[in-house]
């Protein structure tokens, strides 16, 4: 960013504008028991702005939301940050060329709701390790819905990279 700044790159406003918007975004949920799904995808556009701008054509990203859904559906703060930076790290990062993380939140059964995280990377080559981050997302989903979350790791479906995916039943939790 300084760099930018520093030579006057046209990019540089954009970058500290979205890196700005990242951290106070989420200096102020981590204080919040529960956050919308909506505000956590806002933190999460700006994390991956951010980091578009660090990688260049390295990184695509799609989102795939539905909209009301994601302002009714609440978690922890911080989960999909969590997974969408170890899909960056240990899915994406380790290709020459980069590659693709897909964001889909769609409606599930029993009035809840499904988040699939996929990025087309390396794949993971153990399914059975499991790092400190993930074990505290499923740590923080089980302290706030019991047995109506999951967060499950798999490979992709379109055979390439790794998905990981967070059901959230409904009742007074869920939507």
């Amino acid at each position: 960013v300084q760099h930018w700044v520093d030579s006057a790159d046209p990019r540089a406003s954009g970058l500290l504008r979205s890196l700005t918007a990242f951290l106070r975004g989420s200096a102020e949920q981590m204080l919040k028991p529960q956050v919308s799904l909506a505000e956590e995808l806002t933190q999460v556009q700006h994390y991956l702005q951010v980091m578009q701008a660090r990688w260049g054509v390295r990184l695509q990203y799609e989102l795939e939301i539905d909209q009301a859904l994601s302002e009714r559906a609440m978690l922890p703060p911080g989960i999909v940050l969590s997974l969408v930076e170890n899909a960056l790290e240990h899915g994406l990062a380790p290709t020459l060329s980069g590659g693709l993380l897909r964001i889909v939140l769609m409606p599930d059964a029993a009035q809840g709701w499904r988040l699939e995280i996929c990025d087309d990377g390396v794949g993971m080559h153990d399914f059975g390790v499991e790092g400190l981050g993930l074990a505290n997302c499923r740590a923080r989903l089980g302290h706030t819905f019991g047995d109506q979350a999951s967060l499950v790791l798999d490979a992709d479906p379109d055979g390439r990279g790794t998905r990981a995916t967070i059901c959230v039943q409904g009742g007074s939790h869920g939507v």
